[in-house]
């Protein structure tokens, strides 16, 4: 729901959906939650953690999503909201899509 109307596709599942789009995304199926006073808490954590797993060698996009969310879970109390960004935080496309391209 988006201002009260029912709204058929996420941000992201929309940008994989648009003719010349993107082949995958990541993002919040739904509102992503931040943290007051922290830039880089909730949904925003999971999303750097991503980019840090693309960097320090996952090998496709599966690796580097569950390696994120693995990231966010270690060594941390989960509280309701930890347990909401992960479950609300998805990944659309081919999960086994390999990072850096294929070489023929």
């Amino acid at each position: 729901m988006g201002y009260g109307y029912p709204i058929p596709y996420c941000f992201s599942w929309g940008l994989v959906l648009k003719p010349g789009g993107a082949i995958a995304s990541t993002g919040c199926t739904g509102y992503g939650l931040g943290s007051m006073g922290d830039p880089v808490g909730l949904s925003a954590e999971l999303e750097v953690n991503f980019f840090y797993q693309i960097g320090h060698g996952s090998t496709n996009l599966a690796q580097a999503h569950s390696q994120a969310i693995s990231k966010y879970i270690n060594g941390k109390f989960l509280g309701q909201s930890d347990a909401f960004v992960i479950t609300n935080w998805a990944l659309f496309g081919d999960p086994s899509l390999k990072l850096g391209g294929y070489s023929s």
